[in-house]
């Protein structure tokens, strides 16, 4: 371990460092154990180290910790690692009985990978001699917890091992308050395995996951509908069972920047000092929404057993931090894909494409240069060795990264898509000038055929109480199938959808629920939809979407009769939709929108769902 992570300068050039190093052979794969013991903070917790406190300031993280109720206190430098290989941690002390501490882990696999050599590596250089003993005598007792944590590896399953303590005794009157919100939320016809997750979730979950509950993600663990466990999270919100927050997420390290309550409070820009990068809060990605328990229910405190650097940055497959003109050479273990190399402090980026390492290649040598400019795309297998060139005259942080987000994240674009969220909280708006980058939804609009002699042949009351009837219909199936009803336009709606085959399912069900109504009063609809980018402002004390998809959307429609649907060449070439229309029987014909405010013909799909009779048996 001493050749493979050999300790910085400060450390090894000290007269009296400490060392320690042991190996535990594992019956894991290499990638199964990483995911353990890279999170460091939930690892310490099991191993039964003390709780720490940290701070970013000046753009450096700042921690604190008491142990046998004497203060430390360090910085914590940027940690390197390759994920699924190793990966080393140095902190810099002011107080406590260290100067210095490193820490390093290396993973071998074993036995055709079936199991992993886990290398465990301490420096540390203390205080004087006094203090030094105290610190050996530390290292044994920690070697020997390492050996009694990971070995339950091997007896029992890692989430077992790595249990968290029971949870405290619930304040009084959260347990009456909970059966009181179930049976609420109950009434409101949620789903019942949603209630149930949600429930034990609260009441038995980890604390170190309630600090920010992920629906999507505990949807998933849970094998529940998404859908169906937002909506129940909402719920429990408005009657006090859970705290809804917007977090604002740095693009690079993706670490929580700001978290407010409010959507009208999230900043219009924000800053991450330890990433040491400035960026606007409307990308698509900048915000995350988290609930976390009520105090009131189960008070969570935000408890920290380390920075736990590579579990809470798990697009990172590579960080390695380098010392003023230091060369490094580091075998890697990357996943083919495009990845993307940056470092830390500058906007220019890089890609990287890992292709598989063919079977008689071997390692592919590649270098990468602090000083180097060039934008070009690099090439490298999967087990690449690569050698960084630090800057000559200051520490160079080197990242690969890959450069797709979570899709475990709830996001602004998929919640305010939700008739639910409207509904629950319609106090929820946007800040002025605010702007909220959606992402890539499906705008619907549906628009009744002959209304003018509708009114005329029918009179004013009659036709406004089958017009609002009509929108009453059609708020309940977009709801039904996931969408949002964004505003009414005379008798026209702007529906917007998170999937397009939620959208083309709708538009189906709302032509076969006019199109079989064979009253004299009976209205009739067109259709039209486009899928693309969008943008969400506030407007007439309401959340509207605006974009060149909202715009082709509407112009779309005149394309469509009655009982037809356009469907934009976008929404068509979604996964999943041309299936959809396919499976149907209807007409599907092509057709083109031509208008001087588009530079070419704008292709489409006009789709008739309910085909004349005599059409149909053709």
């Amino acid at each position: 371990m001493r050749a493979l992570h050999p300790a910085p300068p400060e450390v090894a050039s000290a007269r009296n460092v400490l060392e320690r190093a042991f190996a535990i052979d594992v019956p894991m794969t290499a990638e199964a154990l990483w995911e353990s013991v890279a999170d460091t903070s939930r690892f310490n917790r099991a191993l039964g180290l003390g709780e720490m406190t940290f701070e970013e300031r000046d753009g450096l993280l700042h921690g604190t910790s008491r142990t046998l109720g004497q203060l430390q206190a360090w910085v914590e430098v940027p940690w390197s690692w390759v994920r699924r290989r190793h990966l080393t941690s140095l902190r810099r002390f002011s107080r406590g009985p260290s100067r210095a501490t490193y820490a390093a882990y290396h993973l071998e696999p074993l036995d055709d990978g079936r199991a992993t050599r886990l290398s465990v590596y301490f420096a540390l250089v203390p205080r004087g001699p006094i203090r030094g003993l105290l610190l050996s005598l530390g290292l044994r007792w920690l070697e020997k917890r390492y050996r009694d944590v990971i070995g339950g590896f091997a007896r029992a399953t890692v989430a077992t091992a790595l249990l968290a303590p029971p949870p405290a005794s619930p304040p009084p009157g959260a347990l009456a308050k909970l059966e009181a919100s179930v049976a609420e939320l109950r009434a409101r016809n949620l789903e019942a395995r949603s209630i149930e997750a949600l429930v034990d979730h609260v009441l038995g979950g980890d604390e170190l996951d309630l600090d920010r509950i992920a629906p999507l993600e505990r949807a998933r663990k849970n094998g529940i509908d998404e859908h169906r466990f937002v909506e129940t999270c909402l719920h429990a919100t408005r009657i006090g069972l859970l705290d809804m927050r917007w977090d604002v997420v740095c693009p690079r390290c993706r670490g929580v920047r700001a978290s407010v309550t409010q959507l009208g409070d999230v900043p219009a820009e924000s800053r991450c000092d330890v990433c040491d990068v400035e960026f606007d809060t409307s990308d698509a990605h900048a915000i995350e929404v988290t609930f976390r328990p009520h105090p009131s229910i189960r008070p969570i405190e935000h408890r920290f057993y380390c920075s736990a650097e590579p579990a809470t940055k798990p697009h990172i497959e590579v960080q390695l931090v380098l010392g003023p003109g230091v060369t490094a050479t580091v075998p890697t273990r990357l996943r083919p894909g495009r990845h993307r190399l940056r470092l830390r402090g500058r906007e220019a980026m890089r890609f990287l494409d890992v292709v598989p390492t063919a079977p008689a290649s071997g390692d592919v040598a590649l270098e990468v240069r602090a000083d180097d400019d060039r934008d070009d795309a690099l090439v490298a297998t999967e087990d690449a060795t690569i050698r960084f060139r630090g800057d000559a005259s200051k520490e160079t942080t080197f990242v690969i990264e890959t450069p797709t987000w979570s899709d475990s994240a709830l996001r602004p674009g998929q919640l305010l898509g939700m008739q639910g969220f409207r509904d629950l909280f319609s106090e929820q708006t946007l800040a002025t000038g605010m702007r909220l980058e959606v992402g890539t939804q499906t705008v619907m609009f549906t628009d009744v055929v002959g209304s003018t002699a509708f009114y005329t042949t029918h009179g004013d009351p009659t036709a406004f109480a089958i017009v609002k009837a009509h929108f009453d219909t059609l708020y309940t199936l977009v709801a039904r199938h996931r969408g949002v009803v964004v505003k009414t336009i005379g008798d026209a709606t702007m529906t917007v959808f998170a999937d397009p085959r939620d959208a083309v399912e709708v538009a189906e069900a709302i032509q076969r629920s006019f199109g079989d109504d064979p009253s004299p009063t009976a209205i009739r609809l067109r259709i039209a939809m486009h899928t693309g980018p969008c943008i969400v402002v506030q407007f007439h004390q309401g959340l509207d979407y605006f974009g060149g998809t909202v715009n082709l959307a509407a112009k779309l429609q005149s394309l469509a009769s009655a009982g037809e649907i356009v469907v934009s060449e976008a929404t068509f070439a979604s996964p999943g939709v041309a299936a959809r229309l396919a499976s149907d029987g209807g007409r599907v014909e092509d057709v083109t929108y031509r208008s001087a405010a588009f530079v070419a013909p704008v292709p489409a799909k006009r789709w008739t769902p309910h085909p004349p009779a005599a059409e149909t048996t053709r």
